[in-house]
Parts: structure tokens; C-alpha cells; sequence
């Protein structure tokens, strides 16, 4: 783990592990080395919630939700392809035909490099 300029401290991003393995969420993750280069956060249980963030079109049994997007800064220009494996890795062992994920707009390149990718925005926040 290698904080980005905008992003927490390594004791906060172990903390914010630690709370979601609490939640049940599940990681994916990919290392060179030692190095951790992309994860994401599988969260089954917050579409069965009541929370407004989420439009009811994706609350489905065939869809997968994504979150917590990390990637080392030496990733950033391959970022596409680590998520594209991450996504690869989730619909093969989860069987679902829909994957959304969760993000803030403020990390302009990871939106940018989701809609490259295929990903269509849904709701801005």
C-alpha cells in the first residue's frame, strides 16, 4: 500500500479494511511482489439495504457491487486492465451478470478509466 496524495494513511486504509471484513466484504486484489497494485471491495449485503445511494435498477440477485477502489500510483496507467482482471476474477466466481461499482467522482482518472472500460455512470454524487 503506497497512500496517493489524496488518500488516507496506511493505518487508516488497515482500519478501513479491518471495518469492512467486519461488514463481510470480501477483497480482490492484485500484488506485484509485496506490492499492493488495485484492490476492490465485493459487497453483497448493501443491495438488500435501504440505502438511497443505490438506484432500485441495480438491487437484483445478478448483480455484484464493487467499492473501495485502491491502486498504487505505479498503476495508474495500466489501471484498466487491473480492473478489468479484478471484474473477470468476481463474474467467474460469483456467477452474476451485472457488476456496478461504487465510487467517488473526485478520483477524476479512476471514473474516467471505469467509462473506458464500459462502465456507464448512473448517479453522480
Amino acid at each position: 500500500f503506497k497512500p496517493k496524495a489524496s488518500w488516507v494513511t496506511r493505518w487508516e486504509y488497515l482500519n478501513d479494511a479491518m471495518q469492512r471484513f467486519e461488514l463481510g466484504q470480501s477483497v480482490y486484489t492484485i500484488c506485484e511482489g509485496e506490492c499492493l497494485m488495485a484492490c476492490m471491495w465485493r459487497d453483497d449485503n448493501i443491495l438488500t439495504k435501504n440505502i438511497g445511494v443505490l438506484p432500485d435498477t441495480i438491487k437484483t440477485s445478478e448483480t455484484t457491487l464493487l467499492s473501495g477502489v485502491y491502486y498504487h500510483p505505479d498503476a495508474r496507467n495500466r489501471l484498466g486492465a487491473l480492473i478489468s482482471a479484478i471484474i473477470r476474477k468476481v463474474v467467474l466466481e460469483h456467477k452474476k451478470s451485472q457488476v456496478h461499482t461504487l465510487i467517488t467522482t473526485k478520483d477524476t482518472h479512476l471514473y474516467h478509466t471505469l467509462e473506458v472500460i464500459g462502465f456507464r455512470s448512473t448517479t453522480h454524487r
